[in-house]
């Protein structure tokens, strides 16, 4: 067998020994999705826990990392003049004792979304604000709602030792084969 197909063998190994990188979960009861109506000329606030673990076991004794993305924007304004702007998207701990900074716009903005990155695995909270403008006058009745997605990931998944012996094993495994075939071939 040529060097390469022995290299290819082991390579297919040793990615099989490696599980696939898991996908980060927001607790079940945690809303990713959701919406919110709002008046001509106010202005709103929501915030909003979410509990987040790396899947698909919830969280051990072993710290995981994951990322967040929280986004939200205007979804429907039946007014062509106005729309429902977003000032900020933030992020705290779930007592907000502890700020991990946001995507924000003093003029107001049609979407807005923050990324955090390697976060514990835990419970956090994610704060929502932003205006419409006063009414103009309209033949219609008017109607602006807003919404957010929020989605999680893990950070940077890691191989675990379970995984790496696995990897190891493979690797031993195809060198003891193809050591043996040598063997052979030269007899």
């Amino acid at each position: 067998m040529s060097r390469i197909n022995r290299l290819a063998a082991a390579c297919v190994l040793a990615s099989a020994a490696i599980a696939p990188a898991a996908h980060a979960q927001l607790y079940p009861g945690s809303r990713p999705m959701g919406w919110g109506n709002i008046s001509a000329g106010q202005t709103f606030y929501q915030s909003l826990i979410f509990d987040v673990w790396g899947a698909p076991s919830p969280p051990t004794s072993e710290i995981r990392f994951v990322d967040l993305v929280a986004n939200a924007g205007s979804v429907i304004s039946s007014s062509p003049s106005n729309q429902v702007f977003m000032t900020g998207v933030w992020l705290t701990s779930a007592d907000n004792s502890v700020s991990y900074g946001g995507a924000f716009s003093d003029s107001g903005a049609g979407s807005l979304t923050a990324t955090y990155s390697n976060l514990a695995e835990g419970r956090y909270r994610v704060h929502f604000e932003g205006f419409t403008n006063p009414p103009t006058p309209e033949p219609l009745a008017t109607v602006y709602e807003w919404g957010y997605i929020v989605t999680a990931s893990v950070a940077s998944p890691a191989p675990e030792a379970s995984d790496l012996a696995m990897l190891a094993m493979g690797l031993a495994g195809v060198a003891a084969w193809s050591r043996r075939r040598a063997h052979r071939a030269a007899a």
